[in-house]
């Protein structure tokens, strides 16, 4: 009468509210008699196709797979227990004593069986049972009541677990496969990682388990000491603005390499306003911080060769005028007077200002280039024989030449122009004596040295120039071919031979290369295109002297220039006109033309230019000859001159012998 445990069903719901409350719960609630069969099901049994009123007086076991019958019914469980304490290890899952009435069921997983058309099946279902006695489970005489439990649809919640492992997956697979690091860290001077991406293992050479939690580096000590207070301040500054950042800085490698690296990176605050952490993405950049290098410096020689240029152009005009009246005064000078060697020390001082602009005129490539078989050996001796002069008592000259007298594809003024400035080099680099040694010889297929691959399959032309100096340090070697840039061991150079080099040797499709350490000497190797097989140096043009009774008109805007190229050739007999403009030229072939043998015509002038005054000249006098002359000849317009109808070139400042030996060779060709 007065006990105080009845029976499940009272203790399941408590009369028809408690069962009304029971009926809206999601999972099937369920009640079983001693025998196993259903007294109450909940209405979420309909889920599975089945209606509860049918389920009433049905066994439990008629729900599940037949394979996991066993797993869920109690007599089989217990007769496969039977001998064993229903708590022991053996059956961790099925039971759960405790000191009460009760024995409780945890997480039995089976197959519930589905009912009605377009169902699967079965479905996976999580099963809670919490069995009654009459009195403590472990006194004998006790007996069964029933059970009361629930049964849960794990399918939903086994997609949602299949989902989230494919999203964690792809999330893992897309982190993966960034070129860079993504990462979560603390906001210490350490930068702590709490998470790092496994491309920290191509980017820096550090595995994510040294960096994680400052295990074996932190990845504060990787970051370039000049550049740490300035990733400090920056991201501090996003902090304070609670906003994104965004670094660029080097960063250095496990193998004691250096890397410009790009970061993006935001704060990562709490509902509350605390700051957790931040987050964010870091890449390797040096390929493109190179080439950002190498597009400034481009940019900034193509500045400098452009002034030089204009500055080269406009001195080589004064240069002319001043050789010119030099050259008048040594044919009037007494030889051997002490005047006739002032005037000669004045004219090597012009070669050498000549010798400057024709440097500065290669570095802005506004010279025309016009390639030829050129022997490259003939060039090495010339250079030698003139350094054996200049160079200091202790250098001693090492010539080691091909003897299958090597031919390069090129200009052969340029050509001397690099042997003759690698060799100066390696003289200055001597201050106290050496060897310089010379080596030609030929290569095929691609050269070695030509990493960009910019250089084309073929035969090549090695000059090799060698020196037992001081060296290059390797801060100086990054700048080496900077134009206007000398090494502290020649601070009283122009800082315009090696980019000069360079230039010419590129502009040949060629290539420049160097080794050096400092005070062990430097290797400077040239590979210039070789002329076809059988090429031959065309030999020295000859002298000729001026012919008396030539008719030339001689026209320039620099009244100078055109003075002293008159007073020449009319004191070596010829018949001079001049005429100070492109314009007043025109004017004067127009009326005077059949009077006329040669026209020699300054290209740039103000007013009409030179290529148009030709052109107005070729239209009234085709046959009369016409050599162009000019401070410097732009490269993009050489072509289009040739095809106006120029019989010559000569660029200022010239010699007069050497004008006088076109002005006669011009006339020549045209039969005149």
């Amino acid at each position: 009468m007065g006990r105080r445990v009845t029976g499940p069903r009272r203790r399941a719901g408590g009369g028809k509210e408690g069962e009304a409350v029971l009926r809206t719960f999601p999972d099937v609630l369920y009640v079983l008699d001693p025998e196993g069969r259903f007294t109450f099901v909940s209405d979420a049994v309909r889920q599975w196709g089945y209606e509860p009123a049918e389920l009433l007086g049905r066994h439990f076991a008629d729900l599940f797979h037949p394979d996991d019958v066993g797993a869920v019914s109690r007599a089989i469980a217990l007769r496969r227990l039977e001998g064993r304490a229903t708590g022991d290890l053996h059956a961790p899952k099925l039971f759960d004593e405790r000191r009460t009435g009760a024995r409780i069921t945890r997480n039995l997983e089976a197959r519930l069986l589905l009912k009605g058309p377009g169902r699967p099946a079965h479905r996976a279902a999580e099963i809670q049972s919490w069995g009654w006695w009459d009195r403590d489970v472990r006194r004998d005489g006790k007996r069964f009541l029933g059970s009361i439990g629930s049964i849960r649809n794990l399918d939903g919640e086994r997609r949602t677990e299949a989902a989230l492992r494919e999203s964690r997956r792809a999330l893992s697979t897309l982190i993966g496969n960034l070129p860079g690091i993504a990462y979560r860290c603390r906001n210490d001077r350490d930068w702590t990682m709490e998470f790092i991406s496994d491309g920290c293992r191509d980017l820096i050479g550090h595995p994510p388990e040294e960096l994680v939690l400052n295990r074996a580096v932190s990845f504060g000590s990787l970051i370039h000491p000049d550049d740490r207070a300035g990733v400090w301040d920056g991201v501090q500054a996003a902090v304070a603005g609670r906003r994104p950042f965004t670094l660029t800085y080097r960063i250095r490698t496990a193998g004691g390499g250096e890397k410009w690296v790009w970061e993006q990176g935001t704060p990562v605050y709490s509902p509350a306003g605390e700051l957790l952490a931040l987050e964010g993405f870091i890449c390797d950049i040096t390929e493109r911080k190179h080439r950002e290098e190498d597009l400034i410096r481009a940019q900034r020689a193509e500045a400098i060769g452009v002034l030089a240029g204009g500055v080269a152009h406009d001195f080589n005009n004064i240069l002319a005028g001043i050789m010119g009246y030099t050259q008048l005064m040594q044919a009037d000078a007494p030889a051997g007077s002490r005047i006739a060697s002032d005037i000669g020390s004045v004219q090597r001082l012009l070669k050498r200002a000549a010798a400057l602009t024709g440097k500065l005129l290669a570095f802005s490539r506004r010279d025309a280039y016009h390639p030829m078989p050129v022997a490259v050996n003939r060039i090495v001796e010339e250079t030698l024989d003139v350094l054996s002069h200049t160079a200091g008592r202790g250098v001693t000259m090492r010539p080691l030449l091909s003897p299958s007298d090597p031919i390069v594809l090129g200009d052969e003024g340029e050509v001397h122009q690099v042997v003759m400035n690698l060799c100066m080099n390696a003289c200055e680099a001597m201050p106290d004596g050496g060897t310089l040694t010379v080596r030609t010889g030929e290569i095929d297929g691609r050269p070695a040295a030509d990493a960009g691959g910019r250089m084309a399959e073929g035969r090549y032309v090695m000059l090799s120039v060698a020196d037992t100096g001081v060296g290059i340090s390797p801060r100086d070697a990054e700048r080496i071919f900077e134009p206007f840039y000398t090494t502290e061991a020649k601070r009283h150079g122009t800082g315009l031979g090696l980019p000069v080099v360079k230039q010419i040797v590129e502009r040949a499709r060629g290539s420049v290369a160097f080794e050096s350490r400092p005070g062990g000497g430097t290797v400077f190797t040239v590979r210039l295109p070789a002329a076809p097989r059988g090429a031959e140096a065309p030999p020295p043009p000859p002298v000729a002297g001026a012919g008396r009774g030539w008719r030339v008109l001689v026209v320039d805007d620099e009244e100078d220039c055109r003075r002293s190229v008159g007073r020449y050739l009319a004191d070596a007999g010829c018949q001079v006109v001049e005429a100070a403009s492109g314009g007043e030229a025109v004017r004067i072939v127009e009326t005077r033309g059949t009077d006329l043998d040669i026209v020699l015509l300054d290209i740039v002038m103000e007013g009409m230019s030179g290529v148009d005054a030709l052109g107005r000249i070729r239209s009234i006098r085709p046959s009369l000859p016409v050599i162009l002359c000019t401070g410097c000849l732009p490269e993009e317009a050489t072509g289009s001159l040739r095809h106006s109808g120029a019989d010559g070139f000569i660029r200022k400042p010239f010699d007069f012998t050497g004008l006088t030996a076109l002005i006669s060779r011009t006339i020549a060709a045209r039969g005149r």
